[in-house]
């Protein structure tokens, strides 16, 4: 769980599709070091994109913004599994994201805004 001081709930809701997309996890992937199971470090490492500062003047970036507040009433509706690994539900939440199609939106956007400023 990490945590950052946002200008306003728009600006957070951005970051929060990036940082929760596949797209950023594929992009960091080939950089992170590799556990018994998993890739690791993924918290020491992200701020190796470049992930541009949110502009709200952006079309781009509300679009961002708003996609991400989309995912986030879509995740407060659903019954996180108890008694299970953190691994679990992620997976309980990412497939609930997967299955309403707001995931591969998020992540189309997320690699159309890396893939300009790389």
């Amino acid at each position: 769980m990490y945590w950052a001081a946002c200008r306003n709930e728009v600006e957070a809701q951005y970051l929060a599709a990036i940082f929760n997309s596949e797209t950023l996890t594929r992009r960091l992937e080939p950089l992170q070091s590799r556990g018994e199971h998993n890739p690791r470090h993924f918290h020491k490492i992200v701020f190796q994109l470049p992930i541009p500062l949110y502009d709200e003047a952006s079309a781009d970036h509300a679009a961002l913004a708003a996609l991400g507040a989309q995912a986030e009433e879509i995740a407060a509706g659903l019954d996180a599994p108890k008694g299970m690994r953190f691994e679990t539900v992620r997976r309980h939440f990412r497939e609930a994201l997967r299955t309403d199609g707001i995931l591969s939106v998020i992540d189309n956007a997320v690699d159309a805004l890396l893939s300009r400023v790389t």
